[in-house]
């Protein structure tokens, strides 16, 4: 009789704790195929990937999924994930992820998108579609998981106060994009860049937190009227900027870059503008090729213990004024090969400035408006005591500071120099230096800062010309 008891008890035993088990797993690892096999029109198997179509919506709030196949929304279809962690795992020679197309929408709030090791995942939006990414967070927390992560091309984007962390490639690629609204985001932990913006035009990014990426923390590439605000890139090979115009770089702060703060290459018109650059292992700003750079009101500093803060390659009309330079070590040097028509004047040089001038460089100029830069190494005298050195500074044949100044401090309604950039009349002209890049709309929009300041511009120049004549007059006399 005890024995029988024993038994029925352990039965009994077995069979709650089946169900137990049963109520807790089943749902984690099954309850994504269950709505899908609801709510899915279509589902078939091709390159050993099983791809599941919807076009309906469906809902995922406060669960936990496992994602083994890779979703296709489109048409009407619409996927709200909500508080919710997804985690994709791919099984033997297949790819999963979430493809958005052909007007479906994909909406990301407050969850958590992860994924198993070795697992070949992205997130893509393509053409006609939408996505909304709000407060979630995007990460190959696992070895060998391969990314982007994220890719919108062509489609509506929404992505705000969200991190993206990465084991493997690029964090967040922009593709063929006008329309972005992207802000207050972390980028970190990549083998590849940070973000990559690609044929994208008027766009505003804003917030952007980049670090530890074995490339660029972010790369401009043929591009159109983009306004870069608020960045901060950290540990990583700084910011490429290739092949596009109308770009502007502004409020930004550049730490510990293995190359250059910022590179641009190929590329007219560029603002840099208000940036705080430290600890770069190569100049401060690298231009190749480029017309129209502008760097202004910014701190550069470099680390290596000889170098250019300033390298420049085949350019022409670039504008530095009102920066501050100096150098871990105390000394800095700026190389202009093949580069002309410069104005490099009202800057601050707290280092011992060597200069390297190539072939085809000339007329570039080292003062304006009856100023010139601060040197620390210039030994000139000020008889008269107008804060300007009586005699130029002259280190070697290519540069005459004519107005050199004997203290770091420049008045105030010293105004920098402005040249005035117009946008080319053929709106839907190619992206220069570029042959392979198509050309833009003719009625896009603009937002470029060029554009809408140029009559403030005209007014700003008429009003350094008559303090110019002032200035000149007065000395005459």
């Amino acid at each position: 009789m005890h024995e029988k008891k024993c038994a029925v008890i352990l039965i009994s035993a077995i069979i709650l704790t089946s169900q137990i088990v049963n109520s807790a797993f089943i749902p984690f690892s099954s309850s994504l195929d269950d709505s899908i096999n609801e709510i899915a029109t279509t589902s078939f198997l091709q390159d050993d990937t099983y791809y599941w179509i919807i076009d309906d919506e469906v809902i995922l709030d406060h669960e936990e999924i496992i994602v083994l196949q890779f979703i296709i929304i489109e048409s009407t279809g619409r996927l709200v994930v909500n508080s919710t962690n997804l985690t994709f795992e791919m099984p033997p020679d297949r790819s999963v992820g979430i493809r958005v197309m052909n007007g479906g929408q994909l909406v990301i709030h407050n969850s958590q998108v992860d994924s198993v090791d070795y697992s070949f995942w992205n997130i893509s939006a393509l053409p006609g579609s939408s996505i909304d990414i709000y407060n979630s967070s995007f990460q190959d927390s696992h070895i060998g998981s391969v990314g982007p992560q994220v890719s919108i091309n062509n489609a509506s984007c929404s992505i705000l106060h969200s991190t993206f962390r990465s084991a493997s490639d690029t964090l967040l690629h922009l593709l063929n994009l006008t329309i972005l609204d992207l802000n207050d985001c972390d980028i970190r932990d990549s083998f590849s860049s940070g973000m990559i913006v690609e044929h994208c035009s008027n766009l505003m990014i804003d917030e952007m937190r980049i670090r530890n990426t074995e490339g660029y923390a972010v790369e401009v590439r043929e591009c159109r009227d983009i306004i870069l605000s608020n960045i901060t890139a950290m540990y990583s090979l700084g910011i490429l900027i290739q092949e596009s115009e109308y770009i502007e770089l502004k409020h930004s702060d550049i730490h510990v870059s293995s190359e250059s703060g910022v590179s641009v290459s190929r590329s007219d018109f560029v603002n840099l503008y208000n940036l705080t650059i430290t600890e770069t292992n190569q100049a401060v700003i690298t231009v190749q090729r480029s017309s129209g750079i502008i760097l202004n009101e910014s701190r550069c500093e470099t680390s290596r213990m000889s170098g250019n803060q300033i390298s420049s390659y085949m350019a022409t009309h670039l504008i530095i004024c009102r920066n501050n330079f100096s150098s871990s070590s105390g000394n800095g040097g700026m190389s202009l090969g093949g580069t002309s028509h410069c104005i490099i004047a009202h800057n601050l040089f707290y280092t011992q400035m060597s200069f390297n001038f190539g072939p085809d460089s000339g007329n570039n100029s080292f003062d304006f408006g009856g100023y010139g830069n601060y040197w620390s190494n210039y030994r000139g005298m000020d008889q008269n005591g107008d804060g300007i050195g009586d005699s130029p500074f002259n280190p070697n044949e290519n540069v005459i500071d004519n107005y050199p100044l004997m203290t770091p401090d420049i008045p105030n309604w010293v105004l920098i120099p402005i040249v005035l950039m117009v946008r080319p009349s053929q709106q839907n002209d190619a992206t220069p230096n570029s042959d392979t890049t198509e050309p833009l709309p003719s009625d896009t929009p603009s937002v470029s800062f060029f554009n809408e300041m140029t009559p403030f511009w005209v007014i700003v120049i008429g009003i350094e010309i008559v303090i110019t004549c002032f200035i000149l007059r007065r000395r005459k006399i």
